[in-house]
């Protein structure tokens, strides 16, 4: 049974319902209860569950930083916009970490 009563309805299917239905969705894990680093996991839950991979990308980055309105600084790769990218291949191995613009040193391999 669900602790808390508003997640008594919820699934991993909800972000998808709502994206779908026009809502700027944001997928969060409810840290410190489920750690942060388990973000990309709820995202892949929801996309798996029905969410369209781009809209799952999309709120675990911009729509959180325009809910909090510090999308001028983060949330999505512009010019100007703080930022550490992770490259990884179809079997999701690191092929690279770039931090603030800079190549973490021993992430790049082909």
């Amino acid at each position: 049974s669900k602790t808390k009563i508003e997640l008594r309805e919820k699934s991993f299917a909800t972000p998808g319902i709502l994206q779908k239905a026009g809502l700027k969705t944001c997928i969060i894990t409810d840290a410190p209860v489920i750690p942060l680093y388990y973000l990309p996991l709820c995202a892949g839950l929801a996309v798996k569950a029905g969410m369209d991979s781009f809209s799952a990308l999309k709120a675990i980055t911009i729509h959180p930083a325009r809910h909090l309105g510090v999308e001028e600084r983060v949330g999505s790769l512009e010019v100007g916009k703080d930022a550490d990218i992770v490259v990884l291949d179809d079997n999701l191995h690191v092929r690279g970490v770039w931090s603030m613009g800079k190549l973490v040193e021993g992430t790049f391999s082909i």
